[in-house]
């Protein structure tokens, strides 16, 4: 079985804070319309962001999946 990891490309997305003059992920999570707990979670690559988070956060962005997000696939061994 193969699972799915999704991590953000946090420089990118610290840039682009930067120049847009966002001074928090709080306030970047607002912009976004994401919840401040959601963003810090993926900002520290603690959560894979789902479906309405990505679609939001491409849409504000105004960029491609692969400029924001990395997804690799690691295989699973079930246990008996």
């Amino acid at each position: 079985m193969l699972t799915a990891t999704i991590v953000m490309n946090k420089e990118y997305v610290e840039g682009e804070m930067r120049r847009r003059g966002i001074n928090s992920t709080n306030e970047l999570a607002r912009e976004i319309g994401i919840s401040d707990s959601m963003m810090s979670l993926l900002m520290r690559g603690k959560r894979n962001p789902g479906p309405k988070a990505v679609g939001l956060m491409l849409e504000y962005f105004g960029v491609t999946y692969e400029k924001i997000f990395t997804q690799t696939l690691t295989k699973v061994h079930k246990s008996a």
